[in-house]
């Protein structure tokens, strides 16, 4: 079970659509795998290449937009309310369970 937890090819029920595949992906790399287009493109057959890209971006800059405002609220810069709300407002196709782990990343990311 855990095996299926941790491999991208086996979604958790919210990497139904390539944004948020891509998303999981970014967090727990299938060993022998460089994550890339082609990963994304098997798990989404007849995904165009500029599309797949533009994902693989997309949830890229997830991560470090978010990584960014978790950093602004530990030092109080921010409050956790409006960093979420920015995280939604700005990734709307996240799914719900995406969002709380990557809530759960960026508080251990950013704990002092």
């Amino acid at each position: 079970m855990l095996e299926a937890f941790d491999k991208p090819t086996a979604p958790m029920g919210s990497a139904e659509d390539p944004f948020n595949y891509a998303v999981q992906a970014n967090w727990a790399p299938v060993a022998g795998s460089g994550n890339t287009l082609a990963d994304l493109q098997q798990a989404f057959p007849g995904l165009p290449t500029p599309e797949a890209s533009r994902v693989q971006a997309r949830a890229d800059a997830l991560g470090r937009q978010a990584l960014h405002w978790y950093y602004q609220v530990r030092d109080e810069q921010l409050s956790e309310a409006e960093a979420e709300a920015r995280i939604k407002t700005a990734y709307p196709e996240l799914s719900a369970a995406n969002f709380s782990v990557l809530r759960a990343r960026c508080h251990i990311a950013t704990s002092k």
